[in-house]
């Protein structure tokens, strides 16, 4: 079972965490649910249209967040799912996570961009037991992503992920999936942006591809042809 550094505490409870995780998939459908808190401002989730999304999603300068950005944000050791409000200081951007709706600055070389997202990516994703009560992280890599040139199926951003212990691949909602310091060194998180000077104006197609080249070993073993004859299980 994957550690997954709840952010409130580190002395949070078993049960706790396991209702930080289902609180990240009883949210896939309702981003637009408000949160109130006598110490943080009343916030929501913006439900953009897939035009609006694109243009959230793919036109940037560098190290800017557009309002309504989709992106993963660092806390305690995970990037977790998040929307970006636009607001910023020198260097960091408000965010606010999905899982439990809180909002706080994060620093710029912790956020990562969902275009980010390519094949061999290497992410966590939330798996629930066969009672459907608890639920883990359980480690998998991209093998397939949505086209940005298709503005409803990157709105809709569901991923294909082949999970090692399964050995199976299986589809995911981007907001069922979270990032662990073994992100992919060829994404850039935005003090990168920073540096490369990066300005981005028109939308790029993701490295996707419907076949699996393990980035390790190549495609002559076993374990490729295994993973090649993954079966795809939509995920509930």
């Amino acid at each position: 079972m994957v550690n997954t550094r709840k952010r409130r505490s580190s002395n949070t409870s078993k049960s706790g965490k396991s209702n930080k995780k289902r609180n990240l998939n009883k949210n896939i459908d309702s981003l637009n649910i408000t949160k109130t808190s006598p110490n943080i401002r009343e916030v929501e989730f913006l439900n953009l249209s897939p035009e609006e999304q694109q243009k959230a999603d793919w036109e940037y300068k560098a190290g800017e967040l557009q309002k309504g950005a989709r992106i993963y944000a660092h806390f305690n050791g995970l990037y977790y799912p998040a929307q970006a409000t636009g607001n910023s200081k020198v260097t960091s951007r408000e965010v606010i996570f999905l899982d439990d709706k809180t909002i706080k600055y994060v620093p710029v070389s912790g956020i990562y961009r969902l275009n980010e997202l390519t094949v061999e990516t290497k992410v966590e994703v939330i798996l629930f037991d066969m009672t459907g009560e608890s639920s883990y992280f359980s480690p998998g890599i991209i093998i397939k992503c949505p086209s940005s040139d298709d503005m409803n199926e990157f709105h809709d951003a569901n991923y294909l992920v082949y999970l090692e212990r399964k050995r199976e691949a299986r589809q995911f909602h981007w907001t069922q999936i979270c990032l662990s310091k073994g992100v992919n060194k060829n994404s850039k998180n935005l003090e990168m942006e920073i540096q490369n000077g990066l300005v981005h104006i028109k939308s790029k197609e993701p490295i996707a591809t419907s076949e699996f080249r393990d980035p390790i070993i190549g495609r002559s073993s076993e374990r490729y042809k295994a993973k090649a004859e993954a079966v795809v299980i939509n995920s509930s």
